[in-house]
């Protein structure tokens, strides 16, 4: 519980934080933003994992934030992860689109009973084909609204504009975004040709 209080406490900072790194980054200050990072990493403790060690920055940086909060949650993440070092996808997309399929997973699975909370994570990159998979188990409550799917969240301002988000930054790639449900198993799968 200390460590998802942890989580929240740094998500609900984060603006602020991305405020200032951004400043001392417009500002050259590269000492001051080396400690503020310093700082940041520190004082919340929110990574204390590494999950992924793909070597790509980006996709590792995600994958080890977002599955330390799946841990927090008890649910258990099955990842299989082989991609370059680079890739030709922005890493303002590929967080948008990583971010919110796994956000997404995460909390289909945290109303789920401890025995049904997984996710399994596929990201793999061939012959100019990068294809990200997330299955999770799901409590069978899919409510769709002209044809798309709508958050069951009771937040609905600050929740339900994620997949849009995913399927734009997709399409930015020429890609294809699929979703599957059936019995209680969410499966989406996001093609980009990069």
């Amino acid at each position: 519980k200390a460590s998802l209080a942890a989580t929240r406490a740094y998500r609900h900072d984060l603006m602020n934080h991305i405020s200032t790194l951004y400043s001392l980054f417009e500002n050259d200050e590269k000492e001051k933003l080396k400690e503020y990072l310093s700082e940041l990493m520190m004082n919340n403790k929110v990574i204390k994992s590494d999950y992924s060690h793909s070597g790509n920055l980006v996709i590792d940086s995600i994958l080890n934030f977002k599955l330390q909060e799946a841990e927090n949650l008890g649910i258990h993440v099955n990842l299989d992860v082989c991609v370059p070092e680079h890739l030709e996808v922005k890493s303002f997309d590929m967080t948008v689109i990583l971010g919110n399929l796994l956000d997404n997973a995460i909390h289909a699975c945290s109303l789920l009973p401890d025995d049904k909370k997984v996710i399994k994570a596929v990201i793999r990159y061939d012959k100019g084909r990068l294809i990200i998979d997330i299955k999770n188990h799901y409590n069978n409550k899919i409510i769709y609204e002209n044809g798309n799917i709508i958050t069951t969240n009771d937040d609905k301002i600050n929740h339900g504009i994620g997949i849009n988000n995913v399927r734009n930054a997709v399409e930015k790639y020429d890609g294809i975004l699929n979703i599957e449900h059936s019995d209680n198993i969410f499966s989406v799968t996001a093609l980009l040709f990069v």
